[in-house]
C-alpha cells in the first residue's frame, strides 16, 4: 500500500497519543494490512525518539538542536541506534527505507518539531506551572525497551505496553499509569512516595524493585517484589485496608471483586525472566504461555482444538526464533506447532 505524505499527520498523532478514536482505528486498519507498515512506524518512532536526545552543549533550543542530531546521524552513519537502552541491541538500517520514505520521514520528524514549537509558543504561560507536561511510552508486540524517569527510577516496559508519566514529577509525589506489564526499579525518596496505578489498582512504594502485570483483558492485577516493600490495594480502598508486600511476594487485585489475594514466590525468575528476554514456566497453562508468546514475536496463535489451552508447560524458552520455539512446544507437548502464513497454529499430532 502506497505511502502518501499526509498519512505522517496522522501518524505523527497515533504516536503522540492525540488521536481520535476513528484515526486511531484507521491507523491500526492500516498497520494490518502489510507487516511493512508496523515496522515502517517503529522505525519512524524509533527517528522521533532519536530527534527527542537533548544536545549536551550548545545554544540552540532543544527542539532544532535535536533535529541537527537527527540529520547528522543519518548523514554520518549507515545504522541509527535507538536511544532507549533496552533497544539498543536493535538496529536497523537507514538504507532499509526507500530513499522518498527516509525523506518522508524527515519532513514528519521535523514537522512534530516545529509542531512542539508552535505548541510551547503559544500556550499560557500559567498553564505551564499548573499542569505538569505529560508523556507516554509504549512498545509494540516484538519490543521491549528501558526508560529512565526524571527522578532516576529506571522502567523495563514489556511487549505491548504503554506507561504514561510526568516529564518532571511534583514536589510532593510521583505517579505514572500503566497498561500492560512493566518492571520499576524506583528511586529512594521518602518525601515523595512512588505510585503506580493501573487498570483499578494502586502501588506505591519509596524505593524498591517489583514488577506489575495487567494487560486489557486481564481478570487481576499481578504484583511481584523483587526488593524493598510495596503497598497494593483497589483504588477505593482506604490505606489502613492495603496490603503490604515483602521480598519474594506477589499479589493479585481482582477487579472483579475488588479483593487481593497475596502469596510467596519461590522463583521469581518465573515472574521477571522476560526483563532478561526470555520466557520461563513451570506447569503454566499453554494458553496462559501463547498470550506472552503473541506479545514477545508479535504474532497471532490459533488453538485448532481449544481443549490445548490447559495442557501445562515447564521450559526456558530462550530462543529469539519463533520457529525454534515452536519446536520446543511441539516436543515438549506432544503437538503440532507450525506457522501458517502470519499465524502459529497449534493442534493435536496425528498418530502414525
Amino acid at each position: 500500500m502506497t505511502l502518501e505524505l499526509i498519512h505522517f499527520s496522522l501518524l505523527a498523532t497515533y504516536l503522540n497519543g492525540t488521536c481520535s478514536d476513528e484515526e486511531k482505528a484507521q491507523v491500526e486498519e492500516w498497520l494490518r494490512e502489510d507487516p511493512r507498515n508496523r515496522r515502517m512506524l517503529q522505525d519512524m518512532a524509533r527517528l522521533w525518539d532519536l530527534a527527542s536526545e537533548p544536545v549536551r552543549n550548545g545554544d540552540l533550543p532543544e527542539t532544532a538542536r535535536d533535529w541537527s542530531i537527527l540529520r547528522h546521524r543519518m548523514e554520518e552513519s549507515d545504522e541509527v541506534e535507538t536511544r532507549i537502552p533496552g533497544l539498543a541491541r536493535k538496529r536497523f538500517s537507514l538504507h532499509s527505507f526507500p530513499a522518498v520514505m527516509m525523506r518522508y520521514a524527515a519532513i514528519f520528524v521535523m514537522a512534530l518539531l516545529l509542531g512542539g514549537m508552535f505548541v510551547k509558543g503559544n500556550q499560557d504561560p500559567a498553564s505551564l506551572v499548573e499542569e505538569p507536561a505529560l508523556r507516554e511510552v509504549s512498545m509494540a508486540r516484538g519490543q521491549r525497551g528501558n526508560i529512565t524517569l526524571s527522578d532516576g527510577t529506571h522502567v523495563v516496559l514489556n511487549a505491548d505496553s504503554r506507561i504514561t508519566f510526568p516529564t518532571n514529577f511534583g514536589s510532593t509525589s510521583r505517579e505514572v499509569t500503566l497498561i500492560g506489564e512493566a518492571f520499576f526499579d524506583v528511586a529512594r525518596d521518602e518525601n515523595r512516595p512512588f505510585r503506580i496505578r493501573v487498570n483499578g489498582a494502586l502501588v506505591e512504594v519509596l524505593g524498591t524493585s517489583f514488577a506489575i502485570r495487567s494487560y486489557p483483558g486481564d481478570p487481576t492485577v499481578r504484583t511481584v517484589v523483587k526488593e524493598g516493600l510495596v503497598e497494593v490495594r483497589p483504588d477505593e480502598v482506604t490505606d489502613g485496608q492495603a496490603v503490604r508486600l515483602a521480598r519474594g511476594m506477589l499479589a493479585h487485585v481482582d477487579l472483579g471483586t475488588r479483593s487481593v489475594t497475596t502469596g510467596k514466590v519461590e522463583d521469581l525468575a518465573l515472574y521477571l525472566s522476560w526483563t532478561d528476554g526470555y520466557l520461563k514456566s513451570r506447569n503454566t497453562p499453554l494458553g496462559e504461555v501463547a498470550a506472552q508468546l503473541e506479545r514477545k514475536y508479535d504474532v497471532q496463535i490459533e488453538f485448532i482444538d481449544d481443549s490445548l489451552r490447559q495442557l501445562d508447560l515447564t521450559a526456558e524458552l530462550k530462543s529469539r526464533s519463533i520457529d525454534h520455539i515452536l519446536e520446543v512446544l511441539s516436543t515438549s507437548l506432544g503437538v503440532d506447532a507450525a506457522m501458517v502464513q502470519d499465524t502459529v497454529r497449534i493442534g493435536r499430532r496425528l498418530r502414525d
